[in-house]
């Protein structure tokens, strides 16, 4: 587990913290069920763990019409990691598609799931403290930065050239623009092995 308090890993149910029965059995139960589903889909609970919307997509996008409900829980899964092996089928985390849809729809909580991994950021008690294009644009400078110093890293030596070092950089990418993040604007973000 880390100690930054945006950030826990491997913690098993730390993306559940503070869910009750009723929003294990429902938001996981959907979750253990889209987890190997080709196509995206988008799920929205109320705060109390109910099912209010689902949203089906096509391949690894949902494009989603209408107001979703305020203080919501959004799953959906993220299906590019379905026939990946080693460390490629842990998938990736957020993209700034899921990040904004979030902020845009004041969501309690945003989710993702993969066949191996589950991601969750949560909205502070007091909002999340920006703007939906403010966090397109902090994720996309953090993106590129983080883009640079990968590759100044290969370039400069600092890493060796190799599938497995690529495949590394590759997953752990939008992880750690969460991080980043997470950290910059004060959300929980966390991830566990499924």
């Amino acid at each position: 587990m880390s100690k930054e308090p945006y950030m826990v890993t491997g913690h098993n149910g730390a993306t559940e913290k503070g869910y009750s029965a009723l929003m294990r059995q429902n938001i996981l139960g959907m979750e253990r069920s889209i987890r190997r589903r080709r196509d995206e889909e988008l799920h929205v609970f109320d705060s109390k763990g109910n099912l209010v919307r689902s949203i089906q997509g096509k391949g690894t996008e949902v494009s989603v019409s209408g107001k979703l409900p305020e203080n919501s829980i959004l799953t959906h899964n993220h299906p590019r990691a379905l026939g990946k092996s080693g460390i490629m089928a842990i998938g990736n985390s957020f993209s700034h598609h899921d990040i904004t849809l979030a902020v845009s729809t004041n969501a309690r909580e945003m989710r993702a799931v993969t066949p191996t991994y589950t991601f969750s950021i949560k909205r502070p008690k007091g909002g999340w403290g920006v703007s939906a294009d403010e966090v397109r644009k902090a994720y996309r400078e953090i993106e590129n930065r983080l883009t640079n110093e990968t590759r100044s890293g290969y370039l400069t030596g600092r890493r060796a050239y190799a599938n497995s070092s690529y495949d590394r950089a590759s997953v752990v990418h939008y992880h750690k623009v969460m991080k980043r993040l997470a950290k910059r604007f004060g959300w929980s973000y966390t991830k566990k092995n499924s």
